[in-house]
């Protein structure tokens, strides 16, 4: 029963008549297969054992057991079982001569202690299925039953397998093909292995391995006879394990992730694909320790919040949350890990668009100096802004993986863009909330095409994706609404940005009510006459009074100042309207909550006599982060 299940496991059975290797046409393959005189007769197992020059391996093989995986080995089954069993295999054995005594005094410790690795690391990297004899000149990449690719290259003499030379070859067995090698096929973990298994960088390491979820096969295991209460028992159980943070969702349960209002992320990147083209920039301890310090006074979260995607009118809908300490340890060390794998074929070409995409030695070489951008795994864009030496995020010499590059950095050097971004309103209509019962009037969108304006646009400004959207009265009544405020626009450079806790200075990004009149019209040479775009503006001013509503944790929520802003519109304005607004709460990872901020055009009867108008066009909200001791500054022409 073992034997049967160990065959699923590791490959296809070989069933009908075998196929023998068949030696190459040459003289030097012919001369030196015929000088072996090996009876094809034998299996794998009694030809290695025969060879005195491969006692060493024969004795690591008879001592390892096969593992289904890491926890469950195949009871009373050894590679010695194996290699004479019916699946036909490739064996490259290294000779004696290519283990010192260290190395082999190692291997047998492990047999005895820890069996996987060895079997991963050393027995599997040296056999893969099916033959594969040298019989013509040509390269050929083979895949270990380890999973590990490795090229087996003919062309040369002798051949070679990943560099290393060839012994003896082409030696017949009843199952399969034996090779003898003068040296170890260097093994390299893949990302998953080397943070399970390598005991280096343990804090990030252990967050990963952390989200391991070993699955029972009932379909693919053996049954045996059921217990006293009639419950099935198994002879052969068949499991498999994954990790959450494979996809780009780490929930375990809709359950648990509506428990905790905080959706869970992962890298959207399987580290055990032994094809990927990964690079990662792993974290030492020290790194994990000083960033998760540095974050986490912007992670604080209440005891609970409104739920604003289901509370109404009349009514405010509570949702508890875990506990506070508990959810900012949750977040800080998910926003820690989540961004730090990139995939080779989706970083920016080399020199820009136009240029050539990445080979893996090009991106190493220069750590992608010439790339536009980069872009992890979850597709977070990581742009070269600032001071900020993109070159930075990938520091020291790599390390290599079988599957990419790894990079272990003593800094967490992902900008402040990142772990404290903007956020960027563009204010559709479905962002303003129904939440408050005073909602009046209407949103419409208005299209400003910029390049068919490029006059008014240089003189006056330009309108952010050729669109800007207006809250018009409802008759004599004022407009009123709050704006949800959690970032949308796709420009900026998190467009999914969630307010979080800290202090930001929120922006206005404000359009002459005639911009409209150019759209209706087309009239751009009169409003390029300064004293005619004069004479509209002093009919055209608005009144504003603005407020920001945020979570405090009770039902009544907590209310910035109430700000009253006086605009005359003659430009396209970047206005600064609510200066150091500081939340005591983070959003960052929430479901369903957000602040909002409430807008009215505060233009009473009188003052619309007074060339006051109560329609407001938006082109944007900006709330711009801000560090203790960092200078917001922006662009007052908003290009």
């Amino acid at each position: 029963m073992a034997n049967k299940k160990l065959f699923k496991t590791i490959g296809a059975i070989a069933t009908g008549a075998l196929i023998l290797a068949t030696p190459s046409c040459t003289d030097t393959w012919d001369e030196h297969y015929n000088d072996l005189g090996e009876a094809a007769g034998q299996n794998l197992w009694e030809q290695i054992e025969s060879k005195p020059e491969l006692s060493t391996f024969a004795e690591i093989a008879r001592k390892a057991k096969y593992y289904k995986d890491d926890v469950h080995p195949v009871d009373g089954y050894t590679f010695a079982d194996l290699l004479q069993s019916g699946q036909v295999m490739t064996v490259w054995a290294p000779e004696n001569s290519a283990f010192t005594a260290e190395e082999k005094a190692k291997w047998l410790k492990m047999a005895e202690e820890d069996g996987y690795n060895l079997m991963k690391q050393l027995l599997t990297n040296h056999i893969s299925l099916w033959r594969h004899p040298i019989s013509i000149a040509k390269k050929d990449t083979l895949n270990m039953t380890n999973g590990k690719e490795m090229v087996f290259d003919m062309t040369t003499s002798p051949a070679t397998m990943y560099d290393v030379e060839l012994s003896k070859w082409n030696i017949p067995a009843s199952n399969g093909t034996l090779h003898t090698l003068k040296g170890i096929l260097p093994f390299h973990y893949n990302f998953y292995e080397y943070l399970k298994f390598s005991g280096e960088n343990a804090l990030f390491s252990q967050y990963v391995i952390d989200k391991d979820t070993t699955y029972f096969i009932e379909g693919s295991s053996i049954e045996g006879l059921p217990d006293v209460d009639g419950n099935p028992t198994y002879v052969d159980s068949v499991y498999t394990t994954s990790n959450l943070m494979f996809g780009y969702s780490a929930n375990v349960s809709t359950s648990t992730s509506d428990k905790r209002h905080m959706s869970q992320k992962g890298f959207s990147a399987s580290l055990n694909w032994e094809s990927g083209k990964y690079i990662m920039v792993i974290p030492t301890d020290a790194a994990w320790t000083n960033t998760y310090e540095k974050l986490k006074k912007h992670y604080v979260y209440a005891e609970s919040y409104i739920d604003r995607d289901k509370s109404g009118a009349k009514e405010t809908v509570m949702r508890p949350s875990e506990n506070p300490d508990s959810l900012t340890d949750l977040s800080v060390k998910m926003d820690i890990a989540t961004p730090v794998v990139f995939d080779l074929e989706r970083q920016g070409k080399i020199g820009g668009e136009e240029g050539a995409p990445w080979t893996m030695d090009q991106f190493i070489a220069s750590k992608g100096a010439e790339a536009e951008y980069f872009m992890n795994t979850r597709g977070d864009t990581i742009r070269n802004i600032g001071d900020w030496d993109k070159t930075e995020l990938f520091p020291g010499e790599p390390r290599e993986m079988s599957n990419g590059y790894a990079y272990i950095s003593d800094n967490w050097n992902l900008p402040k863009e990142y772990y404290f971004p903007d956020v960027e309103i563009k204010p559709y209509s479905y962002m303003f909330t129904f939440y408050s019962e005073t909602f009046k009037g209407s949103v419409s969108s208005e299209t400003f095409t910029n390049s068919q304006h490029p006059d008014i646009v240089a003189k006056y400004g330009k309108i952010s994706k050729d669109q800007f959207y207006i809250m018009k009265p409802d008759g004599s009544t004022k407009p009123e609404g709050n704006l949800i405020l959690q970032g949308n626009y796709d420009l900026s450079y998190n467009r999914n940005a969630k307010v979080m806790s800290g202090k930001y200075d929120i922006y206005m990004v404000m359009v002459p009510y005639w911009y409209k009149d150019i759209i209706d019209k087309g009239n751009d040479s009169l409003y390029l006459d300064s004293a005619y775009v004069d004479s509209v503006a002093n009919i055209s001013k608005n009144k504003i009074k603005l407020q920001v509503i945020y979570d405090n944790g009770t039902k009544a929520g907590g209310k910035s100042k109430s700000i009253k802003i006086d605009w005359d519109a003659r430009k396209v304005d970047t206005v600064l309207v609510i200066p150091d607004m500081e939340f005591p709460y983070s959003y960052q990872n929430l479901e369903h909550s957000y602040p909002v901020m409430s807008i009215v055009s505060d233009a009473s009867n009188t003052d619309v006599k007074k060339g006051y108008i109560r329609e407001l066009c938006i082109d944007r909200v900006i709330l711009k982060s801000k560090e203790d001791d960092t200078v917001v500054e922006m662009d007052p022409s908003n290009n």
